[in-house]
């Protein structure tokens, strides 16, 4: 049974990367971007699949305990897994578990914010914005498009 999130995110996001899809037409990607900053507003979460990091330490004292080097009130480190799409890296966007094509199978499966999947693809240097859907409808957006999203929230908060 889907969320309440993942049904949200099929009717105003899914739905619409579809629709630009089959017309290419302008207005289209116009809904799209505002079906995103509202889900954004509605304080919207999708399902990412996270995979632990690995942390290497040099130069730690042989007599050091495990404590003093990892603090135990942090959990495993972990970050969005990325995929290749097209030759570059890009972060997953996916609208429900559905779409997660079997990652849940191997991975954690956290529900981020939508605003955080998008700041964090636009601020990392080396990912070329974010694929909604890739096992399906593998929409690309680049960072000049998160960067609209983003100064859209940010010209709506000064506003406010």
């Amino acid at each position: 049974m889907k969320t309440l999130d993942e049904e949200l995110n099929q009717m105003y996001i899914k739905e619409a990367v579809q629709e630009y899809l089959k017309s290419d037409e302008p207005e289209d990607m116009f809904l799209l971007i505002a079906q995103i900053v509202a889900r954004i507003h509605d304080a919207g979460t999708v399902p990412v699949p996270m995979m632990n990091s690995t942390s290497v330490v040099w130069g730690v004292p042989p007599d050091a305990e495990l404590e003093d080097v990892f603090p135990s009130d942090e959990g495993p480190g972990r970050r969005s897994c990325l995929i290749d799409y097209e030759g570059e890296k890009w972060f997953p966007f996916f609208t429900d578990v559905e779409e997660l094509g079997g990652l849940e199978d191997t991975n954690v499966v956290e529900d981020i914010p939508i605003k955080t999947v998008i700041e964090l693809a636009f601020s990392e240097e080396d990912i070329s914005g974010i694929v909604i859907n890739p096992n399906s409808e593998a929409f690309a957006m680049r960072k000049e498009l998160l960067y609209v999203i983003l100064n859209l929230l940010k010209n709506e908060d000064s506003e406010a």
